[in-house]
């Protein structure tokens, strides 16, 4: 089941030099989303320009969106980058095969300003995240009465990020969320039991 993340300068780092000339840079996210599985694992060149929406390394969360599209850029606790959602980052790197869709590993990001989130996608029902990927990676806002929230531990660790899943349920629909908040917060009276809804 896929997750959502309700989301949440850069120094600018050269791990490499520029791509050969001969080599084709992918430039829009379009781009490197509709390459198949193989074409992705073969490290294509990109050079993006997009909107950070959601940056926690510590959880290696790093997404971005451009227009209508969204993808994940590979982070680990220990990158020096810092970003905040909202940012309009450049990112020079390489494609690579990820488990749902190809992925960026960045080599290089630049910081160009502050955009401000994407508006975002409204869904009408959950069935739109279950059963399509229009909307995978991107910044969203769905509605729902919270079942359950619980801290979330990585690894099966005893260490928690401030991370927590949610379950929501709209119509009969359920769906898993993760909600990045600061650690030691009591998130208990998030949970409904009546007809309410929380966004």
């Amino acid at each position: 089941m896929r997750r959502f993340a309700l989301a949440l300068t850069v120094c600018a780092l050269a791990f490499g030099g520029p791509s050969p000339a001969n080599e084709h840079v992918l430039r829009h996210l379009k781009e490197v989303l509709v390459l198949a599985d193989e074409e992705a694992a073969k490290a294509v060149p990109c050079d993006i320009t997009a909107t950070v929406t959601l940056y926690n390394p510590n959880l290696y969360q790093f997404f971005i969106q451009e227009g209508d599209f969204g993808a994940y850029v590979l982070v680990y606790s220990s990158s020096p980058w810092k970003l905040k959602p909202g940012d309009l980052v450049r990112i020079e790197g390489r494609s690579q095969q990820g488990g749902y869709a190809p992925v960026i590993k960045p080599d290089r990001i630049q910081r160009l300003g502050f955009a401000g989130l994407p508006v975002p996608a409204k869904l009408s029902s959950f069935s739109a995240v279950h059963n399509t990927d229009r909307f995978d990676n991107r910044f969203a806002e769905v509605e729902g009465r919270v079942l359950t929230v619980a801290p979330l531990y990585l690894d099966g660790g005893e260490t928690q990020f401030g991370a927590h899943e949610l379950k929501l349920e709209h119509q009969g629909e359920n769906i898993e969320a993760m909600l990045d908040v600061p650690r030691g917060h009591d998130l208990s009276g998030l949970v409904q039991s009546d007809g309410s809804s929380a966004e």
